[in-house]
């Protein structure tokens, strides 16, 4: 019943996480949803706190994001030419570190450093996605 599960949704603050799953059980299994289900899933949520929290989850899950909030949880502010250097050990991190992470070999490594570069832009791209449908 997808009035029940709408109504529900929005009693809970639910509405992202219920949009979520069933963005997945479509994805995965096919699983049609009615196009006004998408819609009332989306409209309560601009301007929300659920939004909001939902856009700050998004982001936090990206290697960028999880680094931002472990500082915060640690109360470490970092200067700016720390952060720098982290974005770019982030970016470029050792041969070393990327031949054991991507098992790759010498000849490899530009490869491999490439596949790093198109994680992190497609998960920054899927987080900005969905927390601006």
């Amino acid at each position: 019943d997808w009035k029940v599960l709408l109504d529900r949704a929005a009693t809970l603050g639910w509405t992202y996480a219920v949009e979520r799953a069933l963005t997945k059980a479509h994805d995965y299994f096919r699983t049609p949803v009615p196009d006004d289900v998408w819609r009332a899933l989306r409209e309560p949520r601009a301007g929300t706190r659920e939004a909001a929290r939902a856009t700050s989850l998004a982001i936090a899950l990206t290697r960028p994001g999880a680094t931002s909030v472990r500082d915060k949880a640690l109360g470490f502010t970092p200067s700016l030419p720390f952060r720098l250097y982290a974005g770019l050990r982030m970016l470029v991190p050792s041969p070393t570190y990327m031949r054991w992470r991507y098992a790759a070999d010498a000849r490899s490594l530009p490869i491999a450093y490439a596949r790093r570069w198109y994680d992190i832009a497609r998960q920054l791209l899927d987080a900005r996605r969905r927390s601006h449908p």
